[in-house]
This record gives structure tokens, C-alpha cells and sequence, in this order.
């Protein structure tokens, strides 16, 4: 992962209290490790929002 993506992460956890990330890349090698197999992700692009909290609606009926 690039450097920027990695600070996008940081950041994302230092400001937010809750948030998501979307990866995208292309599929490589399979590698095996310790845990087990691990899918390498080529050309790895990382999008990072924050997940704010849903309001109740409140009903007036």
C-alpha cells in the first residue's frame, strides 16, 4: 500500500470515531503464511469515510 492510502487510514482513525474503507486493486499471487493463505492486492486504492451515526425519525402521529 502506498504511503498516502496508509495516511488516509491513520487519519481516518485518529479524527473519526467510527469509519469505513473501501479497498480496490487487481487480484494477484496467493501467498502462504503462517494464518494461513493470503490474496496479495495489486495496485491497492483505498477510499475512507466516516460512518456517522443514523438519527431516529421522530413520529408526530
Amino acid at each position: 500500500m502506498k504511503p498516502k492510502a496508509w495516511k488516509k487510514l491513520e487519519k481516518a482513525q485518529a479524527e473519526w470515531p467510527q469509519w469505513v474503507a473501501s479497498m480496490t486493486g487487481k487480484l494477484g499471487a496467493q501467498v502462504n503464511s503462517n494464518d494461513g493463505t493470503i490474496v496479495m492486492l495489486e495496485d491497492a486504492a483505498v477510499q475512507v469515510f466516516e460512518k456517522k451515526a443514523k438519527v431516529a425519525a421522530v413520529d408526530n402521529s
